[in-house]
């Protein structure tokens, strides 16, 4: 996938990296690192590009179209607070807010950056939790970790992020409906069969920690290895957490799809589609959509207006050869039973 920078007309219809080393939800966030390209930028950059898919595709139902199909994989947050709020002799957020507050104004701040995204066309999201910032070689290096495996404060302030990002996601869900939302949780912690004491290459001492050294020779059994540098994840390591966020049934990794429900997305739809007018001929209704719950009290199929998955559909397409009696007063979000 081409880095937003050297993208080509021939290649954005692909997909595009708009990623930045040292960026953040924050504008400030990296500014002591030198040039980076903060979300707020990227979100700008991703404009730009579908400016640019508009007159290839000549159509704008088609880059539509194409925009609803794409997934927008979005990892950030982490530089917020390693590279602003716990460097206080350069950044003022440590001195606003306490690391409670700051988490909770990053994701408000996150939210609204999503919400611009959703107003361009972007209708599937995989968001993604922050790792476990104390279990960098970096973090470890720096801070010490007192016998524990991991520096605990950092983990802790990654703990507070994703515990308002969870919630977001959940929120988003339910209130722009036509969209797809899913928390993913990455963790090279995860990743217990590579070497997470140190990493690939040399770093330097100090402060100077995060980085390769200059010219350095780095490891020669880089697949053996979670961390390339001091902060950085190898190949390795991103290539098992893929794998694993990819068809995960655990609610702890990702919550509420894994990545393969998210690819599945348009054909879900259209099959959804179908089903809603499949509802509206039979109640006459307007075509809302209804959740089917089996255990009604007293033993028959309980309808209530609201939101369904495409299991509840194939049920009620079972259920439909079947003899139901719905009162046609009945107002909206008031459970009808058989």
């Amino acid at each position: 996938m081409p880095p937003f920078a050297k993208s080509q007309r021939k290649n954005i219809l692909q997909g595009v990296n708009y990623a930045s080393g040292a960026s953040g939800i924050l504008d400030e966030t990296g500014s002591l690192m030198g040039a980076r390209v903060p979300m707020s930028i990227q979100i700008r950059n991703h404009k730009t590009i579908i400016a640019r898919i508009r007159k290839i595709l000549r159509n704008d139902s088609s880059t539509e179209k194409l925009l609803r199909q794409c997934i927008y994989s979005i990892q950030i947050g982490s530089n917020d607070f390693v590279n602003n709020y716990f460097k206080p002799n350069f950044y003022n957020s440590s001195h606003g807010y306490s690391l409670s507050e700051f988490a909770t104004m990053l994701v408000r701040q996150f939210a609204h950056q999503i919400k611009d995204l959703y107003k361009t066309g972007a209708r599937i999201f995989a968001l993604f939790g922050l790792g476990q910032l104390g279990c960098t070689p970096n973090a470890i290096a720096t801070h010490g970790t007192n016998g524990s495996l991991c520096v605990t404060k950092l983990n802790d302030t990654a703990f507070l992020f994703n515990q308002r990002l969870i919630p977001l996601v959940m929120a988003l869900n339910s209130k722009l409906t036509d969209a797809k939302f899913t928390y993913l949780n990455y963790s090279p912690m995860k990743v217990a069969q590579l070497s997470l004491e140190s990493p690939c290459c040399k770093t330097g001492a100090g402060g100077n920690r995060e980085l390769c050294i200059h010219y350095s020779k780095p490891c020669s059994n880089r697949k053996q290895y979670a961390f390339w540098d001091g902060v950085h994840p190898t190949d390795a390591s991103n290539v098992l957490i893929a794998k694993n966020l990819y068809g995960t049934r655990s609610f702890s990794d990702a919550r509420p799809f894994n990545i393969q429900s998210l690819a599945r997305k348009s054909s879900d739809d259209q099959q959804r589609q179908i089903w809603v007018e499949v509802l509206t001929s039979v109640t006459g209704r307007s075509p809302k959509l209804v959740t089917i719950a089996p255990n009604a009290s007293n033993g028959g199929l309980l309808l209530r207006w609201g939101s369904f998955d495409l299991r509840e559909l194939t049920r009620f397409k079972e259920l439909l050869d079947k003899s139901v009696r719905l009162k046609p007063s009945s107002p909206d979000n008031e459970e009808i039973t058989t």
